[in-house]
């Protein structure tokens, strides 16, 4: 079964044009698949890498490396109910309705976060979740951009269903105060 993960996002090296001769190859680290925090590190509830993590089994060290195979195959067993929560949230006619709540694209939009940092069924805070798991680290993962790309996405088609609705003053959302 194919994986609903890109494969520029789950293969660790690319093959790319060399920029000194136009016409060798050369096989460089990827960084789509993991970005590599110069000078710092990530933090994970007491666990410190210098790099992007999804979905690591324990025991995690430092030297752990993301389990793409585990991770495709939770997006795969996910992806149907995460489908059907956002059939729904496309059925609210409400801004407030359609973007928080049980009903909303909120859902699947913090499962994407947390399948892909995964392993799923962990405790939120879990050291062993990677950076997408975690709001303080999401942005460097690649995935984050794709994920968010995509909700950015469905949040137009629901305008264009719903008439070009945009978020009204009443429609503010904590912590928000201004729209």
């Amino acid at each position: 079964r194919a994986s609903p993960v890109p494969n520029d996002f789950i293969t660790p090296t690319v093959n790319v044009l060399q920029l000194r001769s136009l016409d060798q190859y050369e096989d460089i680290t990827n960084p789509l698949y993991s970005y590599t925090k110069k000078g710092q590190s990530f933090e994970n509830n007491g666990l410190t890498t210098g790099k992007t993590l999804r979905y690591t089994l324990p025991p995690q060290t430092s030297q752990s490396t993301s389990d793409m195979q585990l991770m495709a195959e939770a997006v795969i067993k996910f992806n149907l109910p995460a489908q059907q929560r956002m059939v729904t949230a496309m059925q609210q006619t409400v801004y407030n309705t359609f973007s928080t709540g049980s009903l909303s694209l909120e859902q699947p939009h913090n499962t994407g976060h947390i399948v892909m940092g995964g392993p799923y069924g962990l405790p939120l805070r879990s050291r062993l979740r990677g950076q997408m798991s975690f709001i303080e680290s999401a942005g460097f993962d690649p995935l984050f951009f794709l994920h968010h790309s995509q909700v950015e996405r469905l949040l137009c088609i629901w305008q264009v269903i719903n008439d070009y609705k945009y978020i009204a003053g009443n429609d503010i959302v904590e912590p928000f105060t201004r729209a």
